[in-house]
């Protein structure tokens, strides 16, 4: 599945914005069956990540977005839902990539795109705690803890929807027919338990 990040939060610039977005695609591949692709953003692609100003209506969005407290930071369209299906829309202000504190007026760009991204791919919000699909903003993660993020109902639902990650890699692939035939038998044998 392909994604795009079409511009960049201001106060973490675009390297730091890349990585927050791109860790936050990682977490969800690590336990689901989809494997993700960033492109340019003039390429087509099936989720598109930008950030905005408040209102952007201009792209037939019926949200606002207030990075403030008690605002919306972000969201997303859940698959099937139109124009902007699967797309993340972020608020431009207040993001931090290190572990944010209570208070201090910055907002974890990675947990609230893992919740986001969670969103864009068919998970509904969650009255767990202890879910990163829990409608509200968590404090205290980074990349650092990613591995942490996802409850053990998110891993479930996600692999409900996209199956869990194969488990067998190739590791070369060798110009033999003895080669091409074992890749056939192993091919055949995943289609099969599916």
């Amino acid at each position: 599945m392909r994604y795009s990040i079409t511009n960049f939060c201001p106060s973490l610039g675009e390297t730091k914005t890349s990585e927050q977005i791109t860790a936050a695609f990682k977490t969800w591949e690590s336990v689901c069956g989809l494997t993700f692709q960033k492109v340019q953003h003039s390429e087509p692609c099936e989720i598109k990540v930008t950030f905005f100003n408040n209102h952007h209506n201009q792209i037939d969005c019926p949200y606002t977005l207030k990075g403030q407290k008690g605002g919306t930071l972000a969201h997303a369209s859940y698959p099937e839902t139109g124009q902007i299906c699967g797309d993340i829309h972020f608020d431009n202000k207040n993001w931090g990539s290190e572990k944010t504190k209570p208070g201090d007026g910055k907002y974890n760009l990675f947990f609230v795109a893992v919740h986001e991204l969670g969103n864009a791919l068919g998970i509904f919000h969650s009255n767990e705690k202890d879910s990163v699909m829990a409608p509200f903003h968590k404090h205290g993660y980074s990349t650092e803890n990613k591995h942490e993020i996802l409850s053990e109902r998110d891993i479930k639902l996600i692999q409900q929807l996209y199956n869990k990650p194969e488990t067998i890699q190739v590791r070369a692939v060798y110009n033999s027919e003895r080669a091409k035939v074992m890749i056939r038998k192993m091919l055949k044998s995943l289609s099969q338990k599916k």
